[in-house]
Protein backbone atom coordinates (compact mmCIF):
# COMPACT_ATOMS: atom_id res chain seq x y z
CA UNK A 1 0.00 0.00 0.00
CA UNK A 2 1.19 3.38 -0.94
CA UNK A 3 1.06 6.70 0.76
CA UNK A 4 -2.13 8.69 0.43
CA UNK A 5 -2.00 11.54 -2.01
CA UNK A 6 -1.60 14.98 -0.48
CA UNK A 7 -4.55 17.37 -0.59
CA UNK A 8 -4.79 19.10 -3.94
CA UNK A 9 -4.58 22.86 -4.14
CA UNK A 10 -6.97 24.68 -6.37
CA UNK A 11 -5.59 27.41 -8.56
CA UNK A 12 -8.85 29.07 -9.58
CA UNK A 13 -12.28 29.58 -8.11
CA UNK A 14 -13.78 27.60 -11.01
CA UNK A 15 -12.28 24.39 -9.62
CA UNK A 16 -14.40 24.57 -6.43
CA UNK A 17 -18.00 23.43 -6.17
CA UNK A 18 -19.87 25.03 -3.28
CA UNK A 19 -23.55 24.95 -2.39
CA UNK A 20 -25.11 27.15 0.24
CA UNK A 21 -28.74 26.09 -0.11
CA UNK A 22 -31.75 28.12 -1.14
CA UNK A 23 -32.43 31.39 0.62
CA UNK A 24 -35.35 31.01 3.03
CA UNK A 25 -35.44 27.23 2.69
CA UNK A 26 -36.11 25.30 5.90
CA UNK A 27 -34.37 22.12 6.99
CA UNK A 28 -36.35 19.01 6.09
CA UNK A 29 -38.85 20.88 3.90
CA UNK A 30 -38.82 20.01 0.23
CA UNK A 31 -39.74 22.40 -2.50
CA UNK A 32 -43.11 21.77 -4.07
CA UNK A 33 -43.42 21.10 -7.80
CA UNK A 34 -44.65 24.61 -8.46
CA UNK A 35 -42.13 27.42 -8.28
CA UNK A 36 -43.30 28.44 -4.77
CA UNK A 37 -41.10 26.64 -2.31
CA UNK A 38 -43.13 26.98 0.85
CA UNK A 39 -44.03 23.29 0.50
CA UNK A 40 -47.21 21.32 0.26
CA UNK A 41 -48.09 21.79 -3.36
CA UNK A 42 -51.65 22.01 -4.58
CA UNK A 43 -54.48 20.47 -2.59
CA UNK A 44 -56.45 17.75 -4.33
CA UNK A 45 -59.73 18.78 -5.87
CA UNK A 46 -62.83 17.68 -3.91
CA UNK A 47 -64.85 14.94 -5.55
CA UNK A 48 -68.14 15.58 -7.31
CA UNK A 49 -69.95 13.57 -4.62
CA UNK A 50 -68.50 15.80 -1.91
CA UNK A 51 -69.51 18.97 -3.74
CA UNK A 52 -73.00 17.55 -4.36
CA UNK A 53 -73.51 16.72 -0.68
CA UNK A 54 -72.10 20.11 0.30
CA UNK A 55 -74.78 21.86 -1.79
CA UNK A 56 -77.46 19.60 -0.26
CA UNK A 57 -76.28 20.58 3.24
CA UNK A 58 -76.63 24.26 2.30
CA UNK A 59 -80.18 23.54 1.15
CA UNK A 60 -80.91 21.82 4.46
CA UNK A 61 -79.60 24.84 6.39
CA UNK A 62 -81.82 27.25 4.47
CA UNK A 63 -85.00 25.19 4.01
CA UNK A 64 -84.68 22.14 6.25
CA UNK A 65 -84.82 18.52 5.19
CA UNK A 66 -88.22 19.08 3.56
CA UNK A 67 -86.46 20.99 0.78
CA UNK A 68 -84.64 17.82 -0.37
CA UNK A 69 -85.94 14.81 -2.22
CA UNK A 70 -85.56 11.34 -0.73
CA UNK A 71 -82.65 10.59 -3.04
CA UNK A 72 -80.81 13.79 -2.12
CA UNK A 73 -81.36 13.22 1.59
CA UNK A 74 -80.11 9.63 1.21
CA UNK A 75 -76.93 10.94 -0.44
CA UNK A 76 -76.29 13.29 2.49
CA UNK A 77 -76.90 10.54 5.07
CA UNK A 78 -74.70 8.03 3.23
CA UNK A 79 -71.85 10.53 2.97
CA UNK A 80 -72.08 11.42 6.67
CA UNK A 81 -72.15 7.73 7.64
CA UNK A 82 -69.12 6.98 5.49
CA UNK A 83 -67.16 9.87 6.98
CA UNK A 84 -68.08 8.77 10.52
CA UNK A 85 -67.07 5.15 9.79
CA UNK A 86 -63.75 6.36 8.39
CA UNK A 87 -63.00 8.37 11.53
CA UNK A 88 -63.77 5.42 13.83
CA UNK A 89 -61.67 3.04 11.74
CA UNK A 90 -58.80 5.52 11.66
CA UNK A 91 -58.88 5.72 15.47
CA UNK A 92 -58.68 1.91 15.74
CA UNK A 93 -55.70 1.80 13.39
CA UNK A 94 -52.75 1.93 15.73
CA UNK A 95 -49.07 1.17 15.49
CA UNK A 96 -47.32 -1.36 17.75
CA UNK A 97 -45.67 1.52 19.61
CA UNK A 98 -49.07 3.14 20.24
CA UNK A 99 -50.40 -0.19 21.52
CA UNK A 100 -47.48 -0.48 23.95
CA UNK A 101 -48.01 3.06 25.15
CA UNK A 102 -51.71 2.39 25.67
CA UNK A 103 -50.92 -0.76 27.68
CA UNK A 104 -48.44 1.19 29.79
CA UNK A 105 -50.97 3.94 30.41
CA UNK A 106 -53.57 1.39 31.51
CA UNK A 107 -51.03 -0.22 33.85
CA UNK A 108 -50.22 3.13 35.43
CA UNK A 109 -53.91 3.97 35.85
CA UNK A 110 -54.52 0.67 37.66
CA UNK A 111 -51.47 1.23 39.85
CA UNK A 112 -52.62 4.74 40.73
CA UNK A 113 -56.08 3.45 41.63
CA UNK A 114 -54.58 0.76 43.89
CA UNK A 115 -52.28 3.31 45.52
CA UNK A 116 -55.23 5.61 46.27
CA UNK A 117 -57.22 2.71 47.76
CA UNK A 118 -54.27 1.64 49.91
CA UNK A 119 -53.67 5.19 51.10
CA UNK A 120 -57.34 5.56 52.03
CA UNK A 121 -57.30 2.30 54.02
CA UNK A 122 -54.10 3.28 55.81
CA UNK A 123 -55.50 6.67 56.75
CA UNK A 124 -58.70 5.01 58.00
CA UNK A 125 -56.70 2.57 60.10
CA UNK A 126 -54.70 5.42 61.66
CA UNK A 127 -57.79 7.50 62.45
CA UNK A 128 -59.50 7.37 65.88
CA UNK A 129 -62.40 5.40 64.40
CA UNK A 130 -59.97 2.86 62.93
CA UNK A 131 -58.20 2.54 66.25
CA UNK A 132 -61.54 1.91 68.01
CA UNK A 133 -62.45 -0.80 65.47
CA UNK A 134 -59.04 -2.44 65.89
CA UNK A 135 -59.42 -2.49 69.68
CA UNK A 136 -62.92 -3.94 69.43
CA UNK A 137 -61.86 -6.69 67.00
CA UNK A 138 -58.51 -7.61 68.50
CA UNK A 139 -59.46 -6.81 72.08
CA UNK A 140 -56.38 -4.78 72.90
Amino acid sequence: MGRPEPARRYDTVDDVLAHYGVKGMRWGVRKSDDSGGSGGGKKPEPSADFENVKSHKKTIKSGGTKALSNKELQEVVNRMNLEQQYVTLKKKETTPLKQKLDRGTDYLKKGTTLYKAGTTLYNLAQSPAGTAVRRAVIGV
